[in-house]
């Protein structure tokens, strides 16, 4: 399930974690592999996030788990998954394939610029529907005729579109 380009990406990532255990203070954190799992709640719905070989910081005196940005990274990736909504890397993907800007596409959906930089950071995950109007302006050329309509002309938004 996991995104082989992304998995590559983790593991060049620096990991800075703290050594000492906040549980038991013991100087004995280390990068373990660890099988997950998570409820995790968005946009009202709860989603079963299952990760078989999560990789985090470990305590090997108590056990504790600590999460430091990779291991975060893992667990957004396996819950967009497990709740189907376009991956960052995606978004930033097909907006590139339009050759559109960020503001351009920010203005077609009548969004702020700053949200959709937070979706293609990973910092803010999508709502559910955000994420279908982003597949649809992404796979259908006259949903994005009909959304890019603002930005071309205010006077075009008068006259219906005609869909193919």
């Amino acid at each position: 399930m996991r995104n082989p380009r992304v998995v590559n990406e983790l593991t060049r990532m620096p990991r800075s974690f703290s050594k000492r255990c906040a549980k038991c203070r013991q100087r004995t954190m280390s990068i373990a592999t660890i099988s997950y799992d998570t409820v995790m709640n968005h946009d009202g719905r709860s989603y079963q996030v299952h990760i078989p070989n999560l990789s985090a910081p470990k305590c090997s005196n108590c056990g504790e788990i600590s999460f430091d940005v990779v291991a975060d990274i893992e667990i957004d990736e396996f819950f967009r998954a497990e709740a189907k909504l376009l991956t960052p890397r995606k978004i930033r993907e097909e907006r590139e394939k339009l050759g559109l800007t960020q503001r351009e596409l920010a203005q077609d959906l009548d969004i702020a610029e700053e949200t959709l930089s937070r979706w293609e950071t990973g910092i803010q995950i999508q709502q559910r529907a955000f994420d279908k109007l982003l597949r649809g302006y992404f796979d259908d050329e006259n949903v994005r005729a009909y959304y890019s309509r603002a930005r071309t002309s205010t006077d075009d938004l008068r006259r219906p579109v005609v869909l193919t």
